[in-house]
This record gives C-alpha cells, sequence and structure tokens, in this order.
C-alpha cells in the first residue's frame, strides 16, 4: 500500500514538472515572437528579421511593410526649407527660405500653412541687358536707348494646403539600416508678395518624406506655382517649378 501510495506521488509530481516547462517554453516562446515583431516593425528593420519572423510563425505569410512605426495621426509637424526655383522670370532667379507647419489627422490627410522669403539675383541675361544699357548709358548720356530688365521679383509667399499621402513603404539603406517614407501630392492658395505688391496664387506639390526617427522629419519636394506678376508692358502669367528639401521635427 506504501509502495502504491509512493509511486501514486511521484507521478503526480513527474506530471507537474512537464506541465511547468510546456507553460515556461510557451512563455518564452510569445516574448520571442512579441521581441521579434518589435524589431522587425522598428526603423532598423532588416532582412534577417523578416527570416526570423517567418521562421516563427511559417503558417502566416509576412511581407516586408508591417505596420507603421511613425504613427503621425493628430499629431503637429514644424520643419524649415529652401527652395530653388526654375523657370518663370527670364531675368531672375530666386532662392525662398520658408517655415513649415502641419496638422496630421491621420497617416494621409494633413492640413499645412508656410510662410516664406525670397532672395532674388540677376541671370546671365538679366546681367548682360544691364552691362549693354550701362555702357550705351556712358556712351550716350542724353540720348541712351539700350532696354532694362523689366522684371517684377517676388519678395515672400504666404499659403495654405492640402496634403494626402497615398503611398508609404521602407526603403534599405545598403543593408545597414531602413527608413519609412510617405510619397505625398499637395494643393494649395495664398498670395506672393512681388516687388509691385501682393498676388493671388496656387501651388501643386509632389514630394517623398522620410522619417528617420520617431520626430525627425525630411522631405524632397517638387512644387509649382502660378500667380501674376505686374510689368511696365502689361500683366503676366507666371509658372514657377521650385525643388525643395526639408528638415523638421514630428512633435
Amino acid at each position: 500500500m506504501k509502495k502504491n501510495k509512493i509511486i501514486y506521488l511521484a507521478s503526480v509530481l513527474i506530471v507537474a514538472m512537464a506541465q511547468a516547462a510546456t507553460a515556461a517554453t510557451a512563455t518564452k516562446v510569445s516574448q520571442s515572437e512579441q521581441k521579434i515583431e518589435q524589431e522587425f516593425d522598428g526603423l532598423g528593420g532588416n532582412e534577417v528579421l523578416l527570416e526570423k519572423a517567418r521562421a516563427l510563425n511559417p503558417e502566416v505569410h509576412t511581407t516586408v511593410v508591417q505596420n507603421r512605426m511613425v504613427d503621425r495621426t493628430m499629431r503637429f509637424e514644424l520643419s524649415g526649407d529652401y527652395a530653388n526655383s526654375f523657370g518663370g522670370d527670364t531675368y531672375i532667379k530666386t532662392g525662398t527660405f520658408s517655415v513649415n507647419g502641419r496638422f496630421h489627422f491621420t497617416n494621409r490627410w494633413a492640413l499645412g500653412a508656410k510662410y516664406g522669403m525670397s532672395f532674388n539675383k540677376l541671370t546671365n541675361e538679366g546681367n548682360k541687358m544691364v552691362d549693354d544699357a550701362y555702357a550705351d548709358y556712358l556712351a550716350n548720356p542724353l540720348s541712351s536707348t539700350a532696354p532694362v530688365p523689366d522684371i517684377d521679383y517676388p519678395k515672400g509667399l504666404t499659403l495654405g494646403y492640402l496634403e494626402f499621402y497615398p503611398l508609404y513603404g521602407k526603403m534599405s539603406w545598403l543593408g545597414k539600416g531602413v527608413s519609412h517614407f510617405d510619397v505625398y501630392a499637395q494643393l494649395g492658395y495664398g498670395t506672393v508678395d512681388l516687388d509691385s505688391g501682393n498676388t493671388p496664387a496656387l501651388s501643386g506639390a509632389l514630394g517623398v518624406g522620410i522619417w528617420g526617427t520617431e520626430h525627425l522629419t525630411t522631405r524632397l519636394e517638387i512644387s509649382y506655382l502660378d500667380y501674376t506678376a505686374q510689368y511696365y508692358t502689361g500683366e503676366l502669367k507666371q509658372g514657377v517649378t521650385s525643388a525643395s528639401v526639408q528638415v523638421g521635427w514630428l512633435f
């Protein structure tokens, strides 16, 4: 009888130890799954983590782009940018320093505003016309007839805009790290401060936002600005294309 009790107690002990070992193993696997998922969805995810995730759950189809790491929903972004303009007035080149403020309602939609100050210089053609006009004045001070550039240069701009982000993804930097990015489109309206005064302006832009960290933002953008300039000969529509680089902070 005593022998049977010992056998029974030993059996119970063995079963309890087996159950504890199974529970511990399950806990370790669960913790491992969570850790790999966090690493994989982080800004430093790579192909090695992808293979780990697939090996851990072979029945689940794991793709490169998982959940968005940088969530912009209901967050404010402040950035500065420099834009270099192409086209527009033949006789001047314009560069603009701007400050942008954006409020992201969701990861798809944002409202923003821009205020910029412009700096201008004559193009080669503009400089040549000025030099020719000055030389003609020196040669004929009372009857110079050489033309001078007729320009209405921008001094600044103020815009409000709406942004839509239809595409999201990740890109690898030589296999050393991964950055998240969004491709976006922008439509804006505001005013351009010209030498002749303020004039209404429409703008459109395409760009890519690259999120280096949870807060650091970088943007590359191509924009088009349409407004009317005032010259001595009358009004003239201007279409100015600009390329800009923006760096900011997501609060």
